[in-house]
């Protein structure tokens, strides 16, 4: 009965004449289709969850009801040439892991328990675990740091008291395996003016952009039960890591350097020192050192912020005598003078009412240039000076370097002072021509020097070889040619007279036997600051180069406020110590004689 009633009322009829011969209910297929597809929409979406964005919401979990936790980018790391390493690299500034310990006060019921528990770990004194029991007391503070910096066995240490409201997170702090001797070089990390974490001198500042990377963040929305919302607001981005820096800088040549000149300061007795050594054919900078140095895995011991700079490169001075290469470069480039060029020395020479004499006020009579350059002799490099001429002299010190910044990657270069030089009067061309009046760093000496070196050409000083990302695309930085300093044949001339002076002249100590080494001495009184004149104290100055027939360095020493007189007994003896080691070092043979 109910079947013919439903036939009568045509929906048995209906359902019979809607279904396929195969038997199968179209809106059945459609349904299921339906589930399918959500199926595979809750596959892809655990799949989001679990693998691809684990991390996005593994720190989501950690939040409240917006979160905002900011993904630190690991910062790359320095590294320098070592023969040692069997890669050929030795990272100078690299990442340790460490860990924060941090409070959440309003989850701990006893906080004068919490800090006696935390005091023997902490190794804190009574007056500081009760200062430590008042932090963890506050009320409404969700977050009071306890220390930072722990080590892993401290953080499982206080993880082991299963203290309610102490918790761990890991951190990442900067470390610097060599320390002291190459400190100037790296800088460190600390807070700047904004209190915001970034590279500080050296590689570290100057390169902060290319070390530092980029944080990422993550942010995302929970329920009132704290659920995730897994399709509620979201966003975020992944840190991206910062890249390696390749130094030019040798690490064996480096602390042997360091450790030669911090004997040197202590033995004369001096205020400072400072070394620079460059390749002259590439420029590069294998060595760079500075005394007083100081620690950057503990840079906020220092009582001096001043010694964070590294002297060589912002430290411009009155050279002194070293200059008078310079000056002689100059003049016989012009032919305005030649190595056996003669005049006659009577001890000192006048000038717009200014007396120059030579030192000790010695008289040398009839000399050569060469015998000018050997006996530093003040009055002979006046004489060459002004058969140059003011104009000429200027535009041949510029284009040795001097009066701008060698471009070298590193902050607070100075570009030394030739002002003095735009003065009118020859008593200003004559004080400068003997690095008088006039201010220059290591730097530019050393790049000078080296322009004579190499046959005439003024080099641009590297201490970046390359800049590697975290995906290993490598930017490498070639040697670059500025321009021609003076023509290979004053260069060559130049490079004999050089080593006349260390054989035959007052810088015997400088030499190496068996091999060409060439320098000059300089001992510069030091300007008073707050007037005019010139005080007792002295800088001496000995920059060289060698070995003169195969050049592998060009080397400026200074040892600043010594107990000796002169460069020679200080400056010099050093210089001829660190060369002897670096021929050795650069495997250089000697000379057949």
């Amino acid at each position: 009965m109910a079947a013919a009633r439903m036939m009568r009322n045509g929906w048995g009829a209906g359902r019979a004449a809607a279904r396929p011969r195969g038997g199968r209910d179209p809106r059945l297929v459609v349904v299921a289709g339906v589930f399918v597809l959500l199926w595979a929409v809750v596959v892809v979406r655990l799949w989001i969850v679990q693998v691809r964005d684990h991390e996005w919401y593994t720190g989501l979990a950690a939040g409240q009801h917006e979160v905002f936790r900011q993904l630190t980018a690991e910062r790359g790391e320095i590294f320098v040439h070592d023969r040692q390493a069997s890669d050929g690299y030795f990272p100078v500034a690299t990442n340790q892991r460490t860990y924060t310990v941090y409070a959440v006060p309003t989850e701990i019921a006893q906080p004068k328990r919490a800090a006696g528990l935390l005091a023997p770990l902490l190794q804190l004194d009574e007056a500081a675990e009760v200062a430590l029991a008042e932090r963890l007391s506050k009320p409404n503070d969700p977050y009071e740091p306890v220390t930072r910096d722990a080590s892993a066995e401290l953080r499982d240490s206080v993880l082991a008291l299963a203290l309610p409201g102490i918790h761990t997170q890991p951190t990442i702090a900067r470390f610097y395996p060599d320390g002291t001797r190459m400190a100037h070089l790296t800088g460190f990390v600390g807070a700047d003016e904004d209190s915001r974490i970034a590279g500080r001198y050296g590689v570290e500042g100057a390169f902060e952009d290319v070390l530092a990377g980029t944080s990422g963040f993550l942010e995302g929305e929970r329920d009132a039960a704290g659920r995730l919302i897994v399709f509620g607001k979201r966003d975020g981005r992944q840190a991206e890591h910062g890249s390696d820096v390749y130094l030019t800088i040798e690490r064996e040549l480096q602390l042997e350097v360091c450790r030669r000149l911090e004997d040197a300061v202590t033995k004369h007795g001096a205020a400072s020192g400072s070394i620079v050594i460059l390749h002259p054919v590439t420029g590069a900078v294998r060595a760079m050192c500075a005394v007083p140095a100081f620690d950057p895995n503990r840079y906020g011991d220092v009582e001096d912020i001043g010694v964070y700079q590294t002297p060589a490169v912002s430290d411009a001075y009155e050279p002194g005598s070293v200059f008078k290469a310079v000056t002689m470069a100059a003049a016989i480039e012009a032919d305005a003078v030649g190595p056996n060029t003669e005049f006659t020395d009577t001890g000192s020479v006048t000038l717009n009412n200014h007396t120059i004499t030579n030192s000790l006020h010695k008289v040398y009579g009839r000399s050569t240039m060469t015998d000018v350059l050997r006996f530093s002799i003040n009055t002979g490099t006046v004489y060459a000076a002004m058969q140059l001429g003011r104009d000429r002299f200027r535009e041949a010190i510029e284009r040795f370097g001097f009066g701008a910044r060698t471009g070298i990657a590193l902050d607070a270069e100075s570009p030394g002072n030739i002002a003095n030089l735009v003065q009118r009067g020859d008593i200003y061309l004559a004080t400068a021509s003997f690095g008088q009046g006039i201010t220059a760093t290591q730097l530019q000496l050393a790049v000078a020097y080296a322009a004579i070196a190499n046959g005439g050409n003024l080099m641009e000083p590297r201490i970046v070889e390359a800049v590697v990302a975290p995906d290993g695309t490598r930017k490498t930085f070639a040697p670059r040619i500025v321009h021609r300093a003076v023509s290979q044949r004053a260069a060559v001339i130049l490079q004999g007279m050089l080593v006349s002076v260390v054989r035959d002249g007052y810088a015997k100590s400088a030499g190496v036997r068996g091999y060409l080494i060439g320098g000059k001495t300089g001992t510069a009184q030091i300007p008073y600051r707050d007037r005019p004149g010139y005080s007792d104290d002295t800088i001496h100055t000995f920059v060289g180069i060698g070995p003169v027939d195969r050049p592998t360095f060009s080397m400026v020493v200074r040892i600043d406020r010594a107990q000796r007189l002169f460069a020679d007994s200080t400056a010099a003896p050093l210089f001829g110590d660190l060369a002897a080691y670096i021929v050795q070092y650069d495997g250089v043979p000697p000379r057949v004689e």
